[in-house]
């Protein structure tokens, strides 16, 4: 593996591939993060005379990107030639297989580079040809990076596609620091339609989703450790919309579990303040070590991240309780 530190390494290496076919992936249910830094690596390869370049989201994509891609009209690669011998994939915010679905692995066994955002990174660094990860609110905050060395501006839609997908991962900004800051400059300089993003990102949510939040709730775990409430509870669909509603409620950290094809999926979500007064990062202290507990594999940032899983969903969900009311309590006891 070779880590990029800056993006103009990111871009120098690419250019042994100008010739290739180069296929951008997105995660499973690709959220408006992943959905918008596809498409805005696949507009910038594009404006750098790349030929080739399109993009795949294996397992589908999240209701608001789909919203989004309706919107803008935009299309995603459902004809690529998967036996061409030149071909580079671009694994665009995530870097665990897990994040592909289990059908499209083999894929990856061509040259592969790696944008993202979160920590720590997942098993596929150690099999990529190169990865430019940085942690950052998003990995939005890495395209407009890229954009913004290269001198190189996106279009309008680009520019207000990338906001939607910043302003998802900052919970509409509400969590901001000076980066995020200097990202919005930028895209707001480059066009970004601010009424549109805003108009866009309401949607009304689904009766099923009204009814897993509503579930996830009623089957809720709650443990008080010293001043901190912690959440647990799992739902058959919509896990992560769960965790933020239990969030919302009041948790101070939330884990929502989810069991599909076998596979459990495990959501995690903590307010700022909790990681303030704990020191908690979600990604590195939570998912890292219970991705190697569960058999499976996990990251995050600070605030928010997930695992899955190879045991069973109730097995889970005890190892999980037990780790971090032990974990919480431990930091707290310290102080």
């Amino acid at each position: 593996m070779k880590t990029l530190s800056s993006p103009e390494e990111f871009i120098e290496r690419l250019e042994k591939y100008r010739d290739f076919q180069i296929i951008i992936l997105v995660h499973i249910n690709s959220d408006p993060d992943s959905t918008a830094s596809a498409f805005g690596l696949q507009e910038l390869l594009k404006k750098l005379a790349f030929k080739d370049v399109k993009i795949l989201a294996p397992e589908g994509l999240s209701e608001l990107s789909k919203r989004i891609m309706c919107h803008f009209n935009l299309d995603l690669s459902d004809k690529f030639d998967a036996n061409k011998k030149n071909t580079l994939y671009i694994a665009v915010d995530f870097s665990s297989s897990n994040m592909i679905g289990s059908s499209y692995r083999h894929l990856l066994s061509q040259p592969l580079f790696i944008v993202d955002h979160h920590s720590p990174p997942g098993d596929l660094t150690e099999v990529c040809e190169a990865c430019f990860i940085r942690e950052a609110s998003s990995t939005v905050e890495l395209i407009t990076d890229l954009f913004e060395v290269l001198d190189i501006a996106p279009s309008s839609d680009i520019a207000s596609i990338l906001l939607i997908g910043l302003a998802v991962e900052t919970s509409k900004f509400t969590r901001l620091d000076s980066s995020v800051l200097n990202t919005l400059c930028r895209l707001h300089s480059w066009g970004a339609d601010a009424k549109l993003v805003s108009k866009l990102m309401d949607v009304k949510m689904s009766f099923d989703e009204r009814m897993a939040r509503l579930k996830s709730a009623q089957r809720m775990v709650l443990k008080r450790v010293y001043s901190k409430l912690l959440a647990f509870s799992y739902v058959g669909s919509y896990h992560s919309s769960a965790a933020r509603a239990i969030q919302r409620l009041g948790a101070d950290l939330v884990a929502v579990a989810t069991e599909s094809n076998g596979e459990v999926k495990v959501t995690f979500r903590s307010t700022e303040e909790f990681y303030e007064s704990t020191r908690i990062d979600i990604g590195v202290d939570i998912c890292a070590p219970l991705a190697k507990l569960l058999r499976g594999n996990g990251g995050g940032h600070h605030t928010a991240g997930g695992v899955s899983s190879s045991l069973p969903l109730e097995d889970t969900l005890k190892i999980i309780e037990y780790f971090v009311v032990a974990l919480v309590s431990r930091r707290l006891g310290k102080k």
